[in-house]
């Protein structure tokens, strides 16, 4: 009886597909993590806000300068606090809801839109 061999691996071809699709999820963490680190910053300063002990006696347009205070010193520059942030009354309490949209160009004329929203009442 006489056994045939056979190659097995993978052929280059094989490890440049490897490669290419490696590269392009790397491309896209790195095109996609600084919007999503930024957004990170922007709940932490509204969540540190409705935190500190005078969030309840504040009137709206001195929320919107402290948040405002907040994101300046963590250099986000992808919300416009006066216009994408809306303060509306619950009853006794008020509710601070930030919805803004950021625009990633990927490559060419291509872009990822990516939709942040968030929602915190102030008790």
């Amino acid at each position: 009886m006489k056994l045939r061999s056979r190659q097995q691996g993978i052929t280059m071809w094989g490890i440049m597909v490897i490669v290419l699709v490696g590269l392009f999820f790397l491309f896209l963490f790195f095109k996609l993590f600084p919007p999503y680190m930024e957004d990170a910053q922007i709940s932490s300063a509204i969540d540190s806000f409705v935190t500190s002990p005078d969030a309840r006696t504040k009137a709206p347009p001195e929320v919107i300068d402290a948040i405002e205070k907040r994101l300046d010193i963590e250099n986000v520059k992808n919300l416009n606090p006066r216009k994408d942030i809306v303060i509306a009354p619950d009853g006794n309490t008020y509710s601070i809801e930030a919805n803004y949209v950021v625009e990633v160009p990927m490559m060419g004329n291509a872009s990822v839109l990516l939709y942040f929203n968030h929602r915190v009442t102030v008790r």
